[in-house]
């Protein structure tokens, strides 16, 4: 499905810049927010669904804590000490301090890794068009259809940072 979305809005854009069909600027934002529909309607219960172990060992250990200890403990690789941080403050923000408000509010926690993939998905935009001098999202389905990026933007962890 997300390759398909890739390959209409790649294709689209090839048209529009061949002058056969003038694709507007609402009909781009249309073909953003049908991708971004498909990718939140299949990965609403994988950004919602309960916490995996070591995501509950993230939260309790370094990103629930006071935040001299998120940046100076560093007990297990599993502790990645910028992205913690950054849920710290997040979580702080949204008032979640225990781990029983996080498991209260999943979808809050996983917004910000997800918010992280989606500017990845941007920048990689981005980049494709400088480096292709064409407009186009093949990179980033293939990110999305082919990596196992889709599976890790929702968790608790810094691989999507």
């Amino acid at each position: 499905m997300l390759l398909a979305v890739g390959y209409f809005g790649q294709n689209l854009e090839t048209q529009y810049k061949n002058g056969s069909n003038k694709m507007t600027g609402w009909a781009r934002s249309f073909i953003t927010i049908l991708f971004l529909g498909v990718v939140i309607y299949f990965g609403r219960a994988q950004f919602s669904t309960d916490f995996w172990y070591d995501e509950v060992m993230s939260l309790e250990e370094f990103i629930l804590v006071p935040i001299g200890k998120t940046v100076t403990d560093y007990p297990a690789p599993n502790n990645h000490i910028f992205f913690n941080l950054l849920m710290n403050l997040w979580c702080k923000l949204w008032g979640i301090e225990s781990f029983a408000q996080a498991a209260g509010s999943v979808f809050v926690v996983r917004l910000l890794p997800i918010l992280f993939a989606l500017l990845t998905i941007g920048i990689l935009q981005r980049v494709e068009t400088e480096i292709t001098k064409q407009r186009g999202i093949g990179l980033s389905v293939f990110l999305f259809a082919v990596v196992p990026f889709y599976n890790t933007i929702g968790q608790v962890r810094g691989y999507g940072l």
